[in-house]
């Protein structure tokens, strides 16, 4: 589910207002939904914004900016580096001097892992690297810290799955305020989404189209065994249905709509065939 949300200004930049953003969050969330963790890209590794997750007590994993500090120790040789049980991933010890702050680096061997992602130096062309910041107690290995923090890359599905099935990109207006006071009933609509499939026992997340056919999509079969045109869906739908296509009163463009939901299995040439039938039905 969505906890809090914000719209950011687009001129502005993405750590404007996010320790703010923060404190709010852990302000407003219900008592029932807990924090166990933030995670944030580079964009919010800045020191407006990580002394917000240590005035909270919040766990949380930000990826560092690649400064000349940092880059320097990404240069460090071989006997710096500590293999971490992943193959072509190795981890070295960083002392940061920050109570409660840990700096976690990562070289990863694009001989062995061409896929690595991570920022490429010009120093060490065979190695990608990344650094994180971390809250987490060291008690959590860096492996365990790098692993955790690429579980945020599903928060982008969740991005795309708000623009492209709940309209979010369509709720604009020419004020930017008037933009923001719109969003609530996309993300409003998301979590009802969440709720439904929570309700329904699903146990993995599917986003809006997969639940709809889940949900809608059955096996039918088009009939006239009763003289008039009509489709008869199966009996696990809820006991089964029956769409009439004649003598509903209602358009013929309308009932071929209906059928196109509950049977997009067919082929061309039968939906023609259909519609002829279902013309024919409602002429008569």
């Amino acid at each position: 589910m969505i906890a809090h949300y914000w719209l950011r200004s687009g001129n502005t930049g993405c750590v404007n207002g996010a320790a703010e953003f923060l404190r709010a969050t852990r302000a407003q969330r219900p008592t029932h939904i807990p924090l166990s963790l933030w995670r944030a890209d580079a964009g919010f590794g800045d020191e407006s914004f990580l002394p917000a997750c240590e005035e909270v007590s919040l766990p949380s994993i930000v990826v560092a900016r690649l400064t000349q500090k940092v880059q320097s120790l990404c240069r460090h040789g071989d006997a710096h580096w500590q293999e971490s049980g992943v193959e072509g991933v190795q981890v070295p010890a960083v002392e940061t001097g920050r109570v409660g702050r840990g700096l976690i680096l990562v070289r990863q061997r694009i001989a062995t892992r061409p896929e690595a992602g991570g920022k490429w130096l010009v120093e060490v062309p065979g190695d990608r690297f990344q650094a994180l910041w971390t809250h987490l107690p060291p008690s959590v290995d860096a492996l365990n810290v790098w692993r955790r923090y690429h579980g945020r890359a599903d928060s982008e599905n969740r991005l795309r799955e708000l623009g492209a099935q709940f309209g979010i990109k369509g709720l604009t207006a020419r004020s930017f305020w008037a933009t923001e006071a719109r969003h609530p009933l996309a993300i409003a609509a998301y979590n009802r989404c969440v709720l439904l499939q929570r309700q329904l026992g699903q146990l993995e997340k599917c986003e809006l189209n997969t639940l709809r056919w889940r949900l809608f999509g059955r096996a039918a079969v088009w009939s006239r065994a009763t003289g008039q045109a009509d489709l008869e869906t199966g009996r696990a739908w809820r006991g089964g249905a029956r769409l009439v296509a004649g003598n509903t009163g209602q358009t013929h463009s309308s009932a071929q709509l209906q059928f196109s939901w509950l049977a997009p299995g067919l082929n061309t040439k039968t939906a023609h065939e259909n519609q002829s039938q279902l013309n024919r039905s409602g002429s008569a």
